[in-house]
């Protein structure tokens, strides 16, 4: 599935706002579509799938652009990628807002969309948890809370930037949220390396050793 399939659904997504999710049958689908009943079963599925297919290829677009990363990549070069990859997930969330409008409000209207969207977002922080992980390779417990902690920080902090497009359309968002990010990232950056010089190379500061539990700590104000 690639980038032009949004445009395809729209027809498909006008139709179940039009007339109502659970109104709209699978055969009425389908003709919507452009394809019969049993091309539909066997491309989507449900009416479900369709409201979500192309999140679906966002998701394949995120695993395969870490999967391009060297197996040998630091934990701060992952947490980079990962940067990177949320600024192009909301690329593509935004790259259609006529139905990106239209799967706001059928998701905010029908129960099981909503937990469909809950499934899709646990995706996302699963697979930037499971790419930044390090600590088994490197022997390093407070890696996996760094993991953990940037995952489902900039997870949460790509999602109220894209509720927040969704309300105006601005262009204005997609800096705002690189900015968001990149604070972040400068947070948890900290906790890649216990070795972290203070902001003049002098002082208390200077080369100290972070502990396990002030990486954590770190982890927990970055997330506040």
């Amino acid at each position: 599935m690639n980038t032009s399939e949004t445009p395809h659904l729209r027809p498909a997504l006008e139709l179940l706002e039009r007339q109502g999710f659970h109104a709209t049958s699978v055969d009425e689908l389908a003709a919507a579509l452009g394809m019969s009943r049993s091309t539909f079963f066997r491309r989507y599925g449900t009416k479900e799938a369709v409201v979500f297919s192309d999140q679906e290829a966002i998701v394949a677009m995120a695993q395969q652009l870490i999967l391009q990363v060297d197996p040998s990549a630091t934990l701060g070069e992952r947490l980079t990628v990962v940067r990177d990859v949320v600024l192009q997930i909301f690329e593509r969330f935004t790259a259609d807002r006529e139905s990106a409008a239209i799967r706001y409000r059928l998701v905010r209207e029908v129960e099981e969309l909503k937990d469909r969207e809950l499934v899709s977002t646990h995706r996302f922080e699963r697979i930037f948890r499971t790419f930044l992980d390090t600590s088994k390779r490197d022997h390093d417990a407070a890696a996996r809370a760094t993991s953990v902690g940037f995952a489902a920080a900039v997870v949460a902090i790509h999602n109220d930037h894209f509720r927040r497009w969704l309300r105006d359309f601005s262009d204005d968002h997609r800096g705002e949220l690189a900015t968001a990010v990149d604070a972040v990232l400068a947070r948890f950056m900290l906790a890649t390396d216990p070795y972290v010089p203070g902001a003049s190379g002098t002082g208390t500061d200077a080369n100290k050793l972070y502990s396990a539990e002030e990486v954590l700590e770190m982890v927990r104000k970055a997330l506040s």
